[in-house]
């Protein structure tokens, strides 16, 4: 029989489960065993959730990309943007950090702080997502910086000069010393393609790039990819043309275009990719609810925070593990739909998902811990689950949860845990290890990756 592992809050995440004597609980800590070795963190420049949710509704058959997404993983189309700010800039130094653009009420020393929409600095001067203007220097550490230090590989596709930002922040002159582990120095960003794409002519090239490294083996560890087709891309970019216009659904179609070339090359990449990449997509704001920006009307821009239009955007997650047609906050026990509501950042507020999570959902498929300094923190919900085989126990986990390992301890006071030696089995859909003996006084635990 399998018994399911009830919840309980200790020390962050910790699921615990006593059986005869046996216990088992979700603990910082632990070396990964992962299936999942890529993860594509995609952003797509003002896609508004409910627009897209309507439009796949309305032609099904001209988004098999985005149908993909929904019917093989994880799908919302009610995230939210930060509270503040609904700007690129703003809303994708969030997502690299996993922190809010200004402190939430009650809160202090949890914000970046780079409030500005726009860069033009260089590799050694002028602005930093550590140090905006006059502002007190503060290292913010990154996606970037977790998979680099533990030596995985990263890459920044970017639709915008304006990430230059992050290339720029976490490079050998402005990125943090390595302490974790081997040396693998200060450059933080292995690879970058940033450039201003606004023609029907070069949208596609951060596709293009994505399905060449994809193709030829050479496919990072950890890639934030951004298209910008439906916020400043030309013919349909919502500052040109509105977003409930048909030019900007249309922009949507050729999206998903590069959503279906993208699976395509991974369906048919070599063994060292295929069947082990994750993709992570959502959007840094919605866009047609006004404020301030280029666009000439308030259909035309996306800078009122306050406004459903703007802050409204949807959540992916695919890959091995995830559990098919689901919706994305099912994954995330500290995550709740908020319907219409706009709830602050506050942690007395039910937090709904935020674009500001996806950098720490990108680190839970690649088994990394939480990104340094991050405030936004999704906990999985997941549960361990037991099956008692006469005198053994078998202990499974979803294989999303990457990087979690099973330890023991004879007493829970004691401090003391010892890795489980042996093999974790990975199937299809979950992560499995056998526990042998008698079931006695021994507890037992799973430990999150650090």
């Amino acid at each position: 029989m399998k018994t399911p592992i009830p919840a309980s809050r200790q020390r962050g995440l910790r699921l615990l489960c006593r059986v005869v004597m046996a216990a088992f609980a979700l603990l910082p800590g632990g070396a990964a065993h992962a299936e999942i070795k890529y993860v594509l963190h995609i952003t797509i420049d003002g896609l508004r959730g409910d627009l897209l949710r309507n439009a796949i509704a309305a032609a099904p058959d001209s988004y098999p990309g985005f149908r993909k997404l929904i019917t093989e993983g994880a799908s919302t189309f009610n995230a939210r943007c930060d509270f503040d700010y609904s700007e690129t800039i703003p809303n994708h130094t969030g997502v690299v950090t996993g922190r809010p653009v200004v402190n939430p009420p009650g809160q202090t020393g949890v914000a970046h702080g780079y409030t500005s929409n726009g860069y033009s600095g260089n590799a050694t001067t002028g602005d930093s997502v550590h140090k905006l203007g006059s502002a007190a220097y503060e290292y913010k550490f990154s996606s970037f910086d977790m998979a680099h230090d533990r030596g995985l590989s990263t890459a920044v596709y970017g639709g915008k000069t304006r990430f230059n930002l992050y290339v720029h922040s976490y490079n050998a002159t402005k990125g943090a010393p390595d302490l974790v582990g081997v040396d693998n120095g200060k450059n933080k960003i292995d690879f970058a393609t940033v450039a201003d794409l606004t023609t029907a002519a070069n949208l596609a090239n951060i596709k293009t790039a994505v399905v060449a490294d994809i193709t030829a083996g050479t496919l990072r560890n950890y890639n934030l990819v951004h298209f910008t087709d439906t916020d400043t891309g030309q013919p349909g970019g919502g500052h040109n043309v509105g977003w409930e216009s048909a030019a900007w659904q249309a922009a949507t179609v050729t999206e998903d275009g590069y959503l279906n070339a993208i699976f395509t090359a991974l369906s048919t990449a070599g063994p060292g990719i295929q069947g082990k990449v994750a993709i992570v997509l959502s959007a840094d704001h919605g866009g047609g609810g006004g404020g301030a920006g280029p666009g000439a009307t308030a259909d035309r821009n996306h800078g009122d925070a306050s406004s459903v239009k703007n802050y409204t955007i949807p959540l992916f997650i695919w890959g091995p593990g995830i559990p098919p047609g689901v919706n994305t906050y099912s994954l995330f026990k500290n995550r709740f739909d908020p319907d219409a509501g706009r709830p602050n950042g506050a942690s007395v507020y039910p937090q709904p998902l935020r674009n500001t999570d996806t950098g720490n959902i990108a680190m839970i498929l690649l088994g990394l811990p939480p990104i340094t300094g991050s405030y936004f923190k999704p906990e999985p919900a997941g549960m361990p689950s037991l099956t008692i085989q006469d005198e053994a126990l078998l202990l499974h986990w979803p294989k999303y949860m990457t990087g979690y390992i099973p330890e023991s301890t004879d007493s829970l006071s004691s401090g003391s845990w010892v890795p489980k030696p042996g093999n974790i089995v990975e199937t299809e859909t979950e992560f499995q290890t056998t526990i042998p003996g008698k079931l006695d006084k021994r507890y037992w635990r799973l430990r999150e990756p650090q």
